[in-house]
């Protein structure tokens, strides 16, 4: 998954690339508990920031998550992580930005990481659509393992307000998690290309095929056979 990611990333060649949720691989953090810190970090670095750097040299940027809001179990650990001397130095060294909880793209538009007062839902668009409720603007959020879009029109029709709530998935092998093994719509790997022109952002959903594959633009994206074994997740 992240090996077709990193060239597409190579290929497309982004305004910014943004992290919204779990920076941390999950076999890394669920399977294998008592790894220490410094083997996480390292793993960090070596499968996502450093290939990631050897392709992409713009702008990589990480909403801070929100310590207010619920925390699943599996994530615990690599949340502790966040206000680490040793992650600060890590993100540092590959130009990392750290960005607050909620970071407006546009007007009425935010990337939001978690919301205090809104629990994960388990249908695709909800947890998203139910942060947008309560901030009161278009939101992009990560963290639920969900790929999809919600729309909410309200309020009287002189005040009429439209809400989209955009959840950007996961990549993740689904057999690293549990979670993701269950059926459910929206659940598999992919990602969201945020199209911005004039003020006008139009959310595009990636999703990915189990090797990897995935179109864009009428392209189409794969894992070609002279990628290292170490980054095919």
């Amino acid at each position: 998954m992240l090996a077709s990611h990193l060239r597409f990333i190579e290929r497309l060649q982004p305004a910014a690339v943004v992290n919204i949720g779990g920076l941390y691989a999950d076999r890394l953090i669920g399977e294998r508990k008592g790894r220490d810190e410094e083997a996480l970090l390292d793993a960090v670095a070596r499968e996502y920031l450093s290939p990631l750097r050897a392709v992409y040299s713009g702008q990589v940027a990480m909403p801070t998550p929100n310590r207010s809001a619920p925390i699943p179990r599996q994530t615990r650990l690599s949340r502790g992580l966040d206000s680490s001397t040793a992650l600060a130095e890590m993100l540092a060294g590959f130009e990392v930005t750290m960005l607050p909880s909620y970071v407006e793209l546009v007007p009425g538009w935010v990337i939001a990481c978690a919301v205090p007062g809104v629990r994960r839902r388990s249908t695709v668009g909800v947890t998203a659509l139910a942060e947008a409720r309560k901030l009161g603007v278009n939101v992009v959020c990560g963290c639920s393992g969900f790929l999809g879009i919600a729309s909410e029109t309200r309020g009287p029709s002189e005040r009429r307000q439209t809400l989209h709530a955009v959840e950007v998935g996961h990549l993740r092998v689904p057999s690293h998690r549990a979670e993701l093994r269950k059926p459910a719509f929206g659940r598999g790997p992919g990602f969201v290309v945020l199209e911005i022109e004039d003020g006008v952002v139009k959310p595009v959903l990636i999703p990915m095929k189990p090797n990897g594959a995935f179109t864009y633009g009428g392209e189409l994206f794969g894992l070609p056979a002279s990628v290292p074994v170490g980054l095919q997740q």
